[in-house]
């Protein structure tokens, strides 16, 4: 099936087809760069573009669309902010604005919600009663388990594409790597991927996070959420169901 980097627009994180992706529409027009482009993503709830205040030249982080909760003034001076570039309901950024973090995607995790505010804090939002011994947190004052990342780090998650799910996605992290998706798996997957001499349920009761023995005979029915570490090779999973 074709992928992005079949297209020449290739994505660190995200390896599997295009069809698992519901934000590509191709051909659009980009409201960053105003103009038509060849491949180009739509930017909806909980995604921004990255403008600069009219007064202050400030960084801001604004929904591109009319929106009630969009901010009305400059987080930094007060500003008015600078109007929607797009007045319409739908907006789309081209691949080219995207990657060179014109725009972006908010993202829930392992860690929690990630988004520009964690992008410039390099703390994640943080997930109620995590534990995470060896890793560097901190502990809001609600209680609320936040993780240091790298700013690169965060910043290529939301540079990065979501992909279709039942109840929402979640991006998978193997240690503090953000781990790179692979697409849907069905038990065909996990019995040809089973390393030599493994039983397929066994492999697949390794790869699948918050693993229940009686999913084993329900995995076709449900939607396994496949990821892969560039670094070691090793899978992880999460599923869902309607």
């Amino acid at each position: 099936m074709v992928t992005f980097a079949d297209l020449g627009i290739p994505f660190p994180l995200f390896e599997a087809p295009i069809a698992t992706c519901p934000d590509y529409v191709g051909v659009q027009h980009c409201c960053v760069s105003r103009k038509s482009k060849d491949h180009c993503f739509r930017l909806d709830i909980g995604a921004w573009v990255k403008m600069n205040c009219q007064v202050c030249r400030g960084e801001l982080f604004l929904t591109p669309t009319e929106d009630t909760t969009r901010a009305a003034s400059c987080r930094h001076c007060g500003a008015a902010t600078p109007p929607p570039l797009c007045h319409e309901k739908k907006a789309f950024v081209c691949y080219e604005a995207l990657r060179a973090g014109l725009a972006g995607y908010t993202k829930d995790s392992d860690f929690g919600m990630i988004s520009w505010e964690q992008m410039e804090s390099g703390w994640t939002h943080g997930v109620p009663g995590l534990r995470l011994p060896g890793f560097d947190t901190r502990t809001t004052a609600e209680g609320w388990l936040q993780v240091r990342l790298a700013k690169e780090t965060i910043s290529e998650v939301t540079r990065t594409p979501k992909f279709v799910t039942w109840q929402g996605d979640r991006w998978l992290f193997q240690d503090v790597r953000p781990m790179i998706y692979i697409g849907e798996w069905k038990k065909r997957d996990f019995e040809t991927r089973a390393p030599g001499g493994m039983r397929s349920d066994e492999f697949f009761s390794q790869v699948v996070r918050d693993y229940d023995p009686r999913l084993w005979q329900h995995v076709d029915r449900v939607k396994i959420y496949v990821f892969r570490d560039g670094l070691t090779g090793v899978y992880a999973a999460y599923y869902d169901m309607e």
